[in-house]
């Protein structure tokens, strides 16, 4: 499979050699490649590969067996699932067997209860398979009977074939089989009893359900049919009526003690005889079987009823079954199938039996409109029934009984009812208000439901849930349901805001949709109000009060004209905030008329000033339309507008888009006062630059409104498509009177007054092309057609008063006056004749109507007689143009420098501003956490006294002090200093320095650390040994270093090589290996120095209660890594080689605890205690008492658990403060109590020892100890945090210092948060300014 498996590391074993064993399981080439390393991970020499072939295996060398479907229910008498046997080779690989064995044996192997008789059908009724390499054996049956009065057993089967030892499966639970036998075991009380009368109660009844091996059957399903042989056809019994289920003992016990029985049902019993009931019981294993596995029947005699004489009927009469409940007139529902009975009775007032045949049907006794549909009567004991339907309208109605033939002198009084509306069926609505819903405000619509006539229906038997209003035509109007959940009952007020998609100009009708639904027969049933003569529910929405509908646009002057009042907006991205004025019109307003607007082409043209109002669709308008967004834009008809940008120094309203782009957020605040009319605020559009183009042009506006105040909320807008109005106006503009005849030769252009800059090449008298060389525009260069005279003449250019004399130049062709064709001046060539000198020349047109309408055209005349003086000034325009070039390149180079400087600049002003925002938010966040952590500081209650006067309770403090001084100062324990100067001692002793094969450096050597390999010499392996120096001392001696040479299977040593020596020490390198590590990070201590106490008095109560054997102080032992527990004799040699010199009395030694050791108790998460009370709870809260370990502060469990081990029975002890405080304590009698003060007087002789309950209840006194006994040490922070988390009151000072720590930290950032944003804000005003200046 060309997989890659790990084998892992291994180390040299004395002698050079290591071993590895590698897993292969799979037949092929192996190829197992090894590498030395050293520790760390780098490789010494080479890596070596060997080749391994891996044959196919040939037998297999175990099995496994396992059922196809292990969650499988196993049942007595009913085949088990198949039985899985898998074969694998001897690396745990799937061996596929080629045949089925000879002997193959299955069988039960295990049981876990001897009384069990479970046996597994012979073998030739089994059937074995073999598939894909398996074994899958079928019809495997257990049959027999489990442990008396068990209903499972638990059996293990066992495959055996070959010579291989036979595999099991696991417990498998067998449960009973089906029922076979279902019995009454008390029958002889059921059947020697005489016939049950009316009412009377059988007696409880035990049934039995057994499997066919006997074996209780639980659960089984248990189904009741009754039957009988009397007269009604009810049941014979009342009483319980399944299913049953069987219980663990295969019974089913029906009635006795708190069970109900079963009961005889009077009506069934016979007059002419006795009558039999019979009670079938059929028992299965699942509810949905359809076969009886287990049939019990119970015949049942029931007393013949006494004849009793027939009493005379005297009283006929009628009611409602079931009767009315605290109502004299029952109720029921039309078209609702209901019941009357007719009885009656003697003058006694006992009952008579009525015959049907003696009554006719009743009859309503005045229909009014109503249906009735009667049934037949029929005998029920000795009432007449009578199933009965009314319809029609709901009211009061009496129903009547006609006079009977046999009992003509009986009259029946009628039956009155009160018939209710049935079941809904549609929905009935009405607007709640004025009835004239306004559209976009909210609709509140009134609605209950009807049944088929029209009836209110004012209840109903199940939930009935009303679906949100809808439109009838959802594409004109938009319904948006304003509730929360759907509304339940009969009746319900719906609320909705409706919007029509198309604007209202007066009072629309439109139709809402309500729906309601109800459960009938377990369906969902939905009626709506289509139901009711009409399709839907008709409203009238009158045009909405704050709906907009269009835009009223009217021409405008504003007051001041010619001041500056317009508006400076300084954000585009949110509503415009004006920094001037507001515009004002005083004077009419004057609508835009339906005809064109005619303007003019002319420089600086602009459209007229305009007015927009947003209007209503009830003709009102918006109050503040700047919260809206006005685009707008100019387009050619046909074609998009010329593209034209137009700005204005003072204040462009309207920055104008080429290519007839919108432009966002046009026109600004304008106040409208006309006379006679209320003031409103509008939109003014001014400042739109006219086109330069003559032509038909459309100026487009549209207006979106979304979140704005006032208005329908933006998403009812958008879903009903109104977020948006537009207008449209038609524009004209016309070419202007003439202003210039401007020059029309190709490259030709004019500026100013017509100067050209392609001007025409003329030699002396030759004549040169001319063709069109002019056209008649307006101011805004449109041509313009005309036909009138234009007159020519020639003069040198930029003559001075000097000048033009001798100059005989004029025009020779074409003639000086010539006519325009077309608005276009033309002319074949132009020829000039006379002399004149060099230079350019102006060919001038001017038109004879009107002089100021004139050109030019540059003429560069050449005189062949001054070609000298032209090449000497080419040469001069050549350099002046060299020169201008220059100035150009330098004046754009200057440019890029200061554009570069200013993107730079405004990149760091950019930094700066962003720098400054996160600094002024940072400032923000720390006051909100400043003032948060201010409250929940101020939340606890405490100051600095408070604290003070809580941590002196917990003995933390000046309380410490105080004890210290009053016990006297004890000598410091100086055992964690011994111990660390046994393992240096140790360290020396039990190591050697041994420089290591390549011999460039030493390194410290143990007794079991030898032989080590040594560089080799001439061809010979050569290693280092410890060989005992005397044969007196033994193995036990000390020994020296030997070098030993090995050539060709001889050995020979030499040595010892140095004056070092070893011993073997076991005891010692076990001490060593124990605590090395700890002196390695400098904690190594004694039992003593690890522990520290809250309270300064606790340490001599400690020192008096540990046991006699365990000293002044001790050593707690870790397990070395990889090392197994020692037995006790290897620690008491221990003790007595190192550890007794080490102090006087000597430390006891507390070995590490063996693995199966118990475990140490929990810590409470929250406060830090050891749970030590019943079921690993907190001690409970006695006053001034706590178990004194909770009181050690450790640094790890592990010394706290050595701790608790070490007070053995007393490690649960409770210290109080007081002995009366021990005395009224409620603690646990088992609890030992000792008191820090004997105020009780309990200890006599001058207060030597601690007042002392012990376990039996008895009070005695505590020796102290002797003043040299060790102290504990003194708390840390850590500590301390930990002794005050032991009480509700001591955690409050510790979350109450805890936040004021937090909140100085807090403090101390808040200050550094407003430090950088005042550096930030120089910063940004410092690039600010470097902006303008590069500007």
């Amino acid at each position: 499979s060309r997989r890659d498996i790990i084998i892992g590391g291994s180390h040299f074993y004395a002698g050079g050699a290591a071993w590895l064993q590698p897993k292969l399981d799979e037949p092929g080439e192996w190829v197992c490649s090894i590498a030395v390393v050293d520790k760390n991970g780098a490789t010494v020499g080479k890596t070596w590969s060997v080749t391994i072939s891996v044959a196919q295996p040939v037998r297999y060398e175990s099995i496994e067996v396992e059922f196809e479907d292990e969650d499988a229910t196993l049942r007595v008498g009913e085949a088990l699932p198949p039985l899985v046997v898998t074969a694998f080779d001897c690396v745990g690989v799937q061996f596929e067997l080629s045949a089925l064995p000879d002997n193959l044996d299955v069988d039960i192997v295990d049981k876990k209860s001897q009384g069990q008789r479970l046996e597994l059908d012979p073998f030739d009724q089994q059937q074995a398979v073999l598939v894909d390499g398996k074994i899958r054996i079928y019809n495997l049956v257990v049959r027999g009977p489990f442990a008396t009065g068990k209903h499972a057993g638990s059996v293990k089967l066992g495959v055996a074939f070959g010579e291989l030892k036979a595999a099991k499966t696991k417990w498998l639970e067998i449960k009973c089989g089906r029922p076979a036998n279902l019995l009454l075991e008390n029958t002889e009380v059921l059947f020697d009893a005489a016939p049950y009368d009316a009412g009377a109660s059988l007696p409880p009844m035990q049934l039995r359900c057994t499997d066919v091996d006997g074996n209780p059957a639980k659960d089984m399903h248990l189904e009741l049919e009754m039957s009988h042989d009397g007269e009604a056809g009810s049941d014979p019994f009342t009483g319980p009526s399944g299913p049953f289920e069987t219980n663990a003992k295969g019974e089913l016990v029906l009635g006795g003690g708190k069970k109900a029985g079963f009961k005889v049902n009077g009506a069934v019993l016979r007059p002419d005889a006795e009558a039999v009931a019979t009670l079938k019981f059929v028992a299965t294993l699942e509810p949905e079987d359809e076969v009886e596995d287990a049939v019990l029947e119970v015949p049942v005699r029931l007393a013949q009823l006494e004849q009793e004489e027939e009493p005379e009927l005297a009283t006929l009469a009628m009611s409602v079954v079931p009767g009315p409940a605290g109502s004299s007139t029952p109720t029921v529902g039309c078209d609702e199938e209901f019941k009357i009975e007719l009885y009656g009775s003697d003058e006694d007032g006992n009952a008579c039996r009525l015959d049907p045949a003696d009554y006719a049907k009743p009859y309503l006794a005045s229909s009014g409109g109503l249906g009735a549909t009667w049934g037949d009567w029929k005998l029920n004991g000795d009432v007449l029934e009578m199933t009965v339907q009314l319809s029609g309208k709901a009211g009061d109605i009496e129903i009547e009984l006609p006079e009977s033939d046999a009992h003509r002198h009986i009259h029946c009084e009628p039956l009155k009812l009160s018939l209710a509306a049935g079941a809904p069926n549609a929905v009935v609505a009405s607007v709640v208000g004025n009835g004239n819903p306004i559209n976009g405000a909210e609709l509140v619509v009134s609605a209950h439901l009807v049944d088929e006539h029209e009836n209110i229906v004012e209840s109903h038997g199940s939930v009935v849930e009303w679906e949100p209003l809808k439109a009838e035509e959802p594409d004109q109007l938009h319904v948006h349901y304003s509730g929360s959940g759907k509304k339940k009952g009969v009746r319900a007020h719906l609320k909705a805001t409706v919007l029509a998609k198309q604007t209202l100009r007066e009072p629309t009708e439109v139709g809402l949709v309500l729906s309601a639904r109800f459960k009938k027969g377990g369906v969902w049933q939905t009626v709506t109000t289509e139901g009711v003569k009409v399709d839907s529910f008709p409203v009238t929405l009158q045009p909405g009060a704050a709906v907009i509908s269009d835009l009223v646009v009217s021409r405008v002057q504003l007051e001041n004209e010619a001041s500056d009042t317009t508006n400076d907006y300084v954000d585009d991205d949110v509503e415009a905030r004006p920094t001037h004025e507001v515009p004002k019109v005083t004077q009419p307003l004057v609508p835009l008329p339906p005809q064109p607007l005619h303007l003019t082409a002319e420089p600086s043209g602009m459209l007229p000033r305009l007015a927009l109002r947003v209007r209503f669709e009830d003709g009102g308008f918006l109050e503040h339309p700047t919260t809206c967004q006005l685009r707008a834009r100019l387009v050619r008809s046909g074609a998009l507008a010329e593209a034209r940008t137009a700005r204005r120094q003072q204040q462009p309203a309207l920055f104008w888009p080429s290519s007839g782009d919108w432009q966002k957020r046009a026109g600004g605040p304008v106040e409208l006062s006309p006379p006679g009319e209320a003031t409103t605020q509008g939109l003014l559009l001014q400042d739109v630059p006219a086109p330069a183009e003559p032509g038909a042009y459309s100026l487009e506006l549209a207006l979106s409104f979304g979140s704005t105040k006032g208005l329908p909320p933006s998403q009812l807008l958008k879903s009903a498509e109104r977020t948006e109005v537009t207008a449209a106006f038609a524009v004209v503009v016309e070419a202007g009177p003439p202003s210039k005849l401007l020059p029309a030769l190709p490259g030709a252009s004019s500026a100013g007054s017509g100067s050209t800059t392609a001007p025409l090449k003329v030699v002396a008298n030759e004549t040169t092309e001319l063709g069109t060389f002019a056209r008649l525009v307006d101011a805004m260069s449109n041509r313009l057609p005309s036909d009138g005279t234009v007159r020519l003449s020639l003069r040198q250019y930029a003559m001075g008063s000097e000048e033009g004399q001798g100059i005989t130049l004029e025009i020779a062709q074409p003639d000086t006056t010539l006519r325009l064709v077309d608005g276009e001046l033309s002319a074949p060539a132009l020829a000039l004749r006379g002399a004149g000198p060099s230079g350019r020349y102006q060919l001038c047109f001017e038109l004879e109507s009107d002089a100021q309408v004139s050109g030019w055209l540059a003429v560069d005349y050449e005189n062949p007689a001054d070609e000298g003086e032209r090449e000497a000034e080419r040469q001069r325009q050549a350099e002046r143009l060299q020169a201008a070039q220059a100035r150009l390149q330098a004046a754009e180079e200057e440019e890029g420098e200061l554009a570069r400087r200013q993107k730079e600049s405004a990149g760091q002003v950019s930094a700066a501003r962003r720098a400054h925002d996160r600094a002024s938010a940072e400032v923000r966040r720390s006051q909100e956490l400043l003032a948060q952590k201010r409250s929940s500081r101020d939340a606890f209650g405490l100051d600095e006294a408070a604290v003070k006067r809580l941590k002196t309770a917990h003995g933390i403090g000046d309380a410490d002090a105080a004890s210290a001084s009053a016990t006297g100062a004890m000598p410091p324990n100086l055992l964690g200093q011994r111990l660390r100067a046994k393992v240096a001692q140790l360290e020396e002793r039990l190591t050697v320095w041994v420089r290591s094969v390549d011999g460039e450096e030493a390194e410290r050597r143990r007794f079991g650390d030898f032989p080590i390999p040594s560089e080799p010499d001439d061809n010979s392996r050569v290693w280092l040994e410890l060989r005992p120096l005397s044969d007196a001392d033994g193995a036990q001696g000390p020994h020296g270093i030997f070098k030993v040479y090995s050539r060709g299977g001889e050995e020979h040593a030499e040595g010892p090589v140095d004056e070092q020596t070893l011993s073997p020490d076991p005891e010692g390198e076990y001490l060593l290996d124990a605590l090395q590590p700890a002196v390695e990070s400098g904690r190594v201590e004694s039992l003593f120095e690890s522990g520290r106490v809250a309270d300064e008095r606790l340490s001599n109560i400690l020192a008096a209660l540990l046991p006699s054997w365990f000293g002044a102080d001790c050593v707690v032992l870790a397990r070395p890594p990889a090392a197994a527990l020692p037995p006790p004799s290897f620690f008491a040699r221990l003790k007595d080689k190192h550890l007794n010199p080490l102090a006087s009395p000597p430390p006891a030694l507390l070995p590490p605890p063996p693995a199966a050791a118990a475990a140490p108790p929990e810590v409470d998460a929250d406060s830090g205690l050891l749970k030590l009370g019943p079921g690993g709870s907190l001690h409970p809260p006695f006053d001034g008492a706590s178990f004194l370990v909770n009181r050690i502060c450790c640094d790890g469990t592990a010394a706290r658990t050595a701790w608790y081990r070490a007070f053995g029975g007393y490690g649960d002890a409770i210290v109080f403060d007081k002995s009366s405080a021990m005395i009224d304590s409620d603690a646990p009698a088992s609890s030992l109590l000792v008191a820090l003060e004997d105020d009780a007087g309990l200890v006599g002789g001058g207060g030597g020892g601690y007042a002392v309950r012990s376990s039996d209840g008895g009070m005695g006194a505590l020796a102290k100890p002797a003043s040299s006994a060790c102290r504990l040490g003194r708390l840390t922070d850590a500590d301390e945090e930990q002794a005050l988390s032991g009480t509700a009151e001591g955690r409050r000072v510790v979350e109450f210092e805890r936040a004021a720590s937090e909140l100085s930290e807090l403090e101390r950032a808040g200050r550094e948060a407003e430090e950088e944003e005042a550096s930030a804000w120089e910063a940004r005003r410092a690039a600010a300014a470097a902006v303008a200046a590069a500007a």
